[in-house]
């Protein structure tokens, strides 16, 4: 008689939505790169690119909604790993550096669950926005 042992993953899998709105002032766009890590109570998703999955090839642009994806290992619920903010990176590489974003709505799929959240500026979920070193 054979026993067979079955190991169960524990490793999560999913992707996170995110629509971005750019605001609708003078140089609220920017060409540069922006980051994102999202912060739970108790994991973490690392920096990752935050790259526009949508018709315009031209993300981050003034009075522009972006929708971007990023896949994570790291599980965000509503009881176990609560979403706690988020923190986004503008790393200043390129021309009108400065980006001002309105608001962003955060969608975490899991299945056929889906969770939203506006995180708007000002909000306590929202961390920071870091402004690119002035040298």
């Amino acid at each position: 008689m054979m026993t067979t042992i079955e190991e169960k993953s524990t490793s999560y899998r999913g992707y996170l939505f995110f629509e971005i709105y750019t605001a609708d002032e003078q140089g609220a766009g920017t060409d540069s790169n922006i980051y994102v890590t999202i912060v739970g109570t108790k994991t973490n998703l690392t920096r990752q690119a935050l790259r526009s999955i949508g018709p315009s090839m031209n993300a981050f642009e003034r009075n522009q909604v972006d929708i971007c994806m990023i896949y994570t290992n790291v599980k965000f619920d509503k009881t176990d790993n609560i979403i706690q903010g988020i923190e986004l990176i503008n790393d200043g590489k390129w021309i009108g550096s400065p980006w001002k974003p309105s608001c962003i709505y955060l969608s975490g799929v899991d299945g056929a669950q889906t969770n939203d959240r506006w995180v708007i500026s000002g909000n306590p979920i929202f961390i920071s926005l870091l402004e690119p070193n002035k040298a």
